[in-house]
């Protein structure tokens, strides 16, 4: 983390989703440490020693700018998500943590899916769903959990094609890289 700072960037967290959610990705035991730690620097360490993690892959920003609740929803909600191939059925789900199993229970992750196997949605047409209605930092919490299990991406707000897509494409399986492009999506998956 140090290095980035010397770049004259901030750390905003981690390229990893799940990682961003203590109650997801650190065991409960630690979880109370991490609220005593003093300084970031050792808030970070200790989530490193709790996850047994050997390789961070943060994400730094030049001069950030942190949204009013109000920004930051009118932001999500013009987020477009789309399911991929591996969306499992609407229902409970089980997601393999670094921490163990945490199971996503059916009342919250069963209309969800529903929903999302009907077309790509925004975060606002999702956020209109009874359970989810009152709470945005539920939905969230629960689209990033489908995010870090690779069952939806947010899709690029640009209309044209991602320039240069179907060259990395190419140059990937010339590779012989088992990762497919989602130019829509400005992402890659495993295949």
């Amino acid at each position: 983390m140090r290095k980035g700072l010397q770049a004259g960037v901030s750390y905003i967290g981690s390229a990893n989703c799940l990682e961003n959610m203590d109650a997801l990705s650190i065991p409960s035991n630690v979880q109370g440490l991490l609220a005593k730690a003093p300084s970031r620097r050792l808030k970070e360490t200790l989530r490193d020693v709790a996850r047994n993690q050997n390789q961070r892959v943060d994400v730094f920003q030049k001069q950030p700018r942190t949204l009013d609740p109000e920004t930051h929803l009118q932001v999500l909600n013009k987020v477009v998500f789309t399911v991929l191939a591996t969306l499992p059925a609407p229902g409970a789900i089980e997601f393999d943590t670094p921490i163990g199993g945490i199971p996503g229970p059916a009342e919250i992750f069963a209309l969800l899916i529903s929903q999302l196997k009907a077309g790509n949605q925004t975060f606002a047409e999702l956020h209109r769903l009874p359970l989810f209605k009152q709470e945005p930092g539920l939905l969230l919490q629960t689209l990033n959990m489908l995010m870090w299990a690779g069952y939806v991406q947010p899709m690029r707000q640009e209309q044209q094609p991602a320039p240069g897509a179907a060259r990395l494409q190419a140059w990937m399986d010339k590779q012989k890289i088992p990762l497919r492009v989602l130019p829509e999506c400005g992402s890659a998956v495993q295949v």
